[in-house]
């Protein structure tokens, strides 16, 4: 059922899922005028790469019947969020910002990295006007049977690209990177690194340049954090060498601007893996904040970062990676 056109107070929009056949193509459908700038920049803008994977949805409005449908698509490169199995549950929560109700999800997908869902949720009695003023969230998590779900990443688009003067009906295929959300236990900070590697002097060097927003581990609501970097063997996890970063008192946001230098031979190099762990200091030791991991079987940001510095011999490249916990 839907209110009436007419109301003063429309009611708020009913949702539904309908089954996978009912969806139009994702890729059969664009709008009229893409080749305007703003709805340009805006499509081809995937957002910021923070190595939580990526989401393909569409989206679908129709002024007749005033609905709009939101199809989640699938993901690709989500992170291990069950490190014992290295693999993951993942399931999609969708709403309209900043409407509290008819959040709506959908199944999960155990064991799943590159998931593919293919279902539609219909938000029906939804006047165009509020086309305007709304932001579609899609929220990807992590399920876990025993605890609370672990929140992997999110992804926003702003309603208005849907917006149309005649009231053309429009659809989009966008894809997006997943981005921390900050308000969840699932986001511990970010880390900015440099890597370089001299295959003529068998030296990788890495430069710890500065981490922010870390989670505050200390009751004062701060952190002492520090960086442990390590050259692991990939295949025997023998950790080979060992680098240690100074102490910032009292910081979320430190700045090291340490360099390191780690002896690994040329031949051997993609035998190994950087693994940085930034840690909070104690009085009574040490607790983890988060770490990342380097090299050809990680996550997809830090495995492109990695393949670029190996592909660039005796260049620097830099990079943001977000810490997982």
């Amino acid at each position: 059922a839907s209110g009436s056109a007419d109301s003063a107070h429309p009611a708020p929009p009913i949702v539904g899922a309908v089954g996978v056949a009912a969806a139009d193509n994702p890729d059969a459908n664009h709008p009229a005028d893409a080749d305007d700038p703003l709805i340009r920049d805006e499509l081809n803008d995937e957002g910021r790469d923070h190595g939580l994977g990526r989401i393909r949805f569409s989206l679908t409005y129709d002024w007749t019947s005033r609905q709009l449908s939101v199809k989640i698509c699938e993901a690709r490169g989500l992170p291990a969020m069950d490190f014992p199995l290295g693999t993951s549950d993942p399931y999609c929560k969708v709403s309209i910002l900043p409407d509290k109700a008819n959040r709506v999800q959908t199944k999960v997908r155990p064991r799943k990295l590159n998931p593919t869902w293919n279902e539609v949720f219909l938000f029906e009695n939804f006047p165009g006007e509020r086309l305007l003023d709304r932001t579609l969230l899609i929220q990807v998590l992590d399920y876990d049977r025993f605890s609370r779900d672990d929140p992997i990443g999110d992804a926003q688009f702003p309603l208005v690209f849907l917006h149309t003067v005649d009231g053309a009906r429009r659809s989009l295929t966008l894809w997006r990177n997943l981005q921390p959300n900050r308000k969840t236990r699932g986001f511990v900070g970010e880390l900015l690194l440099a890597l370089s590697y001299n295959p003529h002097s068998n030296q990788l060097n890495l430069v710890l340049m500065r981490a922010k927003d870390l989670k505050a581990m200390d009751l004062s609501r701060t952190s002492d954090p520090y960086c442990v970097a390590k050259l692991v063997h990939s295949k025997t996890r023998r950790v080979c060498q060992r680098r240690r970063s100074t102490v910032v008192r009292r910081s979320l946001s430190p700045q090291w601007n340490e360099s390191f230098t780690f002896g690994v031979p040329a031949d051997k190099v993609h035998e190994y893996h950087l693994e940085l762990v930034v840690k909070d200091k104690d009085f009574l030791g040490s607790e983890t904040i988060g770490r990342i991991r380097l090299g050809t079987r990680s996550c997809p940001s830090e495995t492109a970062h990695w393949t670029e510095v190996l592909s660039k011999p005796r260049q620097q490249v830099a990079r943001w990676h977000t810490l997982k916990h």
